[in-house]
């Protein structure tokens, strides 16, 4: 009876490492990025093409906060960069689009901001988010803070 129950217990315990290492799997896949994404960086400025000031956390006198993305994309159309600021209430605060011709992308740098200091965004502290799609293909979502 007692070699039953160790057995049992072990059993148990393997099934629990298993189950465990299954769900940080799976929440390794939800969480990667689109294939078509190089590198997306939050950043204060952009100087030459390239993020400068990397963070995630911005104050409210900040000028403002850069969503910059480093991606590729072959499209034999016109299609459509959208970035989607997001307030701490979840509301949509600004919706940014960029136009881009068809062609074949590699290593492609492009950049989408709000404002902060002396707009409305510097009034609403707290956890932000941006969403960056090309087309209606999500590309990546990114938290922020604005404090």
């Amino acid at each position: 009876m007692k070699g039953r129950k160790n057995i049992e217990l072990i059993l148990f315990i393997f099934l629990l490492i298993s189950l465990s290492f299954s769900l940080t799997s799976q929440a390794e896949e939800v969480g990667q990025d689109s294939q078509f994404l190089n590198k997306i960086i939050l950043c204060r400025d952009i100087k030459e093409n390239e993020p400068v000031y990397q963070t995630n956390t911005f104050r409210s006198w900040d000028d403002k906060v850069v969503a910059w993305i480093s991606f590729n994309y072959q499209s034999q159309e016109p299609f459509l960069l959208t970035w989607e600021w997001i307030d701490p209430d979840g509301k949509i605060y600004h919706i940014g689009e960029i136009e881009m011709d068809s062609g074949n992308y590699r290593n492609y740098r492009s950049w989408y901001w709000i404002n902060v200091w002396d707009h409305y965004a510097a009034k609403l502290p707290g956890e932000w988010k941006v969403r960056l799609y090309i087309e209606e293909l999500l590309l990546a979502e990114k938290n922020f803070i604005i404090e």
